[in-house]
This record gives structure tokens, C-alpha cells and sequence, in this order.
């Protein structure tokens, strides 16, 4: 499958890659969007709103009116290697 990386959101700090007609993939701005260690999360276009699903929050979903709000918001998140790291180190104590 063909993704198609928008480079228009490169002030965001952020890759985004347009997985489907309504659906992207946000990852932090590395230069591989290949990558699964930068993941931040996924927008989706639900009605006239972008639905948020943070990878360290996977059952949490927020609502945004603007995509470039839903941006602002993933921007913030930790990627998928702080959350790896945070399970090793609470599984290494147990």
C-alpha cells in the first residue's frame, strides 16, 4: 500500500502520513516514518471532527474540530519508545 507522507505539518515538529482517505499516521519528525519507536498516535476524520488515539492512551479518544488541533495535542504525547521503556522498567522492579 501507498502511504503519502504531508510535509505541509512539518511546523507541527511532527510527520504525518495519510494512511487512508480519513486516517493518519503521527509520528515524531525523525526522517523515517518507518519508524515504529516514534509513533505518537493516529488522527481519524469521524463527521466534521478528528478523533485523537494517543499511542500511550490506546482506549482514550479525544475530539477536535480542527486537524491541526489534533496535531497540537499529538505533538505533546510520548512516542511508543517512552512507553516501551516505562513497561521494561516497571516490569524490572516487580
Amino acid at each position: 500500500m501507498n502511504h503519502r507522507r504531508l510535509q505541509t505539518y512539518a511546523d507541527f515538529g511532527v510527520d504525518v502520513v495519510e494512511i487512508s482517505a480519513s486516517e493518519w499516521r503521527v509520528s515524531l519528525m525523525n526522517g523515517d516514518e518507518a519508524d515504529p519507536h516514534s509513533l505518537l498516535g493516529f488522527v481519524q476524520q469521524v463527521g466534521g471532527m478528528f478523533e485523537v488515539t494517543e499511542i500511550c492512551r490506546p482506549g482514550k479518544r479525544t475530539y477536535h474540530r480542527r486537524f491541526e488541533s489534533a496535531l497540537a495535542q499529538l505533538r505533546t504525547a510520548p512516542p511508543l519508545t517512552r512507553v516501551l521503556e516505562r513497561a521494561e522498567l516497571e516490569g524490572s522492579t516487580a
